[in-house]
């Protein structure tokens, strides 16, 4: 017997519940007829969760360490999910698209004060980010260097890493890099990317 690293199950009642063969990556689990487990969100760089306290990674800018790419949250068992409005749709160097879309979300992935915005299309898979993901944004107008965030120049939407050193103000590639965009202002860090699994 054993418990498959770095695991968590998608009907929330946790690894307690759960019993598994080392056969088998999957077990049944005692509370309901769940079988399904999904891998943890890790980070691409494999720096681990030390290097990324602040939800960024503090070797990216030494090795081009791209930060989380999302997280996969599981609802406390009983809690209730979040039905939230989409606060429009976000394509690299296009003006935000409004919206009038609400979603649900599992308790414990948006607190009151975020934002959802929608990717558009597909101009932000760089960021393994594809269209019809949801961005949980936490609105604010300053942002560490390395931060995933949005910001905006002339009415239009940039989503990239921030570069806040040496007097310049940049919003870099994934790469860390390429300069997406120059002068722009933040709005928001992004702090969890929801997948889509049907897309748009």
């Amino acid at each position: 017997m054993h418990w498959p690293m770095n695991t968590v199950c998608t009907c929330a009642h946790g690894k307690a519940q759960h019993w598994f063969a080392t056969s088998s990556p999957k077990g049944p689990c005692r509370a309901c007829a769940c079988t399904a487990f999904i891998p943890e969100a890790v980070c691409e760089c494999g720096h681990g969760k030390k290097a990324h306290a602040k939800g960024i990674c503090k070797q990216k800018y030494l090795d081009g360490c791209t930060a989380f790419r999302e997280r996969l949250a599981v609802s406390p068992k009983g809690a209730a999910p979040t039905t939230v409005k989409v606060a429009g749709e976000i394509g690299q160097g296009n003006a935000l698209l409004p919206s009038v879309e609400s979603i649900t979300l599992p308790a414990g992935t948006f607190e009151d004060h975020e934002r959802v915005y929608r990717a558009a299309d597909d101009s932000l898979a760089e960021f393994d980010v594809s269209e019809g993901d949801f961005l949980i944004v936490n609105p604010k107008q300053k942002a560490h260097t390395g931060e995933f965030v949005i910001a905006v120049l002339a009415g239009q939407m940039f989503v990239g890493h921030w570069w806040a050193k040496h007097g310049q103000r940049d919003v870099m590639a994934a790469d860390g890099q390429q300069v997406i965009v120059r002068g722009a202002a933040v709005i928001g860090a992004i702090n969890l990317i929801v997948r889509s699994v049907h897309g748009r």
